[in-house]
């Protein structure tokens, strides 16, 4: 697969761009992209016996778990794509400085509830931070939800559509199944289907 590579650290792996946006050529994908292909390969594994696809998987997931910051609040923050490897082997410690927005964020949650309960890389332990990353960061006192995951407050309506998508990760934290049914009860007239099936699934 011409468009993946291996590394920059060991058990690490990624798919970059070729041929699809022109500012993205030849840089790596975005997170959301990276996490949900780690899955992909994680079930060709299993429907095929091939360990190669298993690997594969894990590297993907490695690579996405290596750039999580964690807060001194315990939860999770993350680019939205990686950073170049030079600017990213200057800092000594994972600092995130673009945050993730919280519908590209969603879909770079979603394969990771499925990898956690499959025992792909993370664990029940890294649920609860991505839970918290909601209860903590996302979510405010005032009652208010901000569009991105940290950094800086920042809202955006257009996006908050995809907020219920964090359903996913309510296992983690009980504060976030209320928070997030009530907030499609009170702001989301027309639910999508898949968070519908989430509210009876979580």
């Amino acid at each position: 697969d011409r468009s993946y590579e291996k590394g920059p650290r060991p058990l690490e792996g990624y798919y970059f761009s070729i041929s699809e946006e022109a500012e993205r050529e030849q840089v790596p994908e975005p997170f959301n992209r990276q996490n949900a292909v780690a899955w992909e390969c994680h079930l060709l594994s299993r429907l095929t016996g091939d360990a190669s696809y298993q690997t594969r998987a894990e590297e993907l997931a490695h690579f996405f778990k290596n750039r999580l910051e964690l807060t001194k609040q315990d939860f999770y923050l993350w680019e939205y794509e990686p950073l170049r490897w030079e600017e990213e082997r200057a800092m000594k410690t994972v600092k995130v400085t673009v945050c993730d927005d919280i519908s590209h964020a969603f879909h770079a949650l979603e394969p990771i509830d499925h990898m956690i309960r499959a025992g792909v890389v993370f664990d029940e332990l890294d649920r609860q931070r991505f839970a918290r990353t909601l209860t903590r960061s996302i979510h405010q006192p005032s009652g208010a939800f901000f569009s991105k995951i940290g950094c800086s407050p920042s809202f955006t309506p257009r996006i908050m559509e995809n907020l219920p998508g964090w359903l996913c990760v309510s296992a983690g934290d009980p504060e976030v199944y209320p928070l997030l049914r009530d907030f499609m009860l009170k702001n989301v007239r027309v639910p999508a289907p898949l968070f519908l099936a989430y509210l009876i699934r979580y």
